[in-house]
């Protein structure tokens, strides 16, 4: 997986993580909605601290996009896919 990844991957990843919208208006959700406590958790699982400020997805997108431009991503992004997947 090259770094740092592009803007539609994160935005995959954060829409996968989070289960998608709970916008009545929007597609229908991917998988499992959690809630924002539960994301907490998972990403604290991944050794990221991240906390639900505005809307699940949009702040695990930001999130997602901070931690694309660290060093530290390279650790992250693989061992979100085994935490997720496990």
């Amino acid at each position: 997986m090259p770094f740092p990844l592009s803007l539609p991957s994160i935005n995959a990843i954060a829409e996968v993580v989070s289960g998608g919208s709970a916008n009545y208006n929007s597609p229908p959700s991917i998988g499992i909605y959690p809630t924002g406590w539960e994301i907490e958790q998972f990403m604290s699982a991944c050794n990221v601290p991240f906390e639900v400020s505005d809307s699940r997805v949009s702040s695990l997108s930001n999130c997602l996009m901070e931690l694309n431009n660290n060093p530290k991503a390279k650790q992250v992004f693989p061992l979100a896919a085994t935490v997720l997947f496990w």
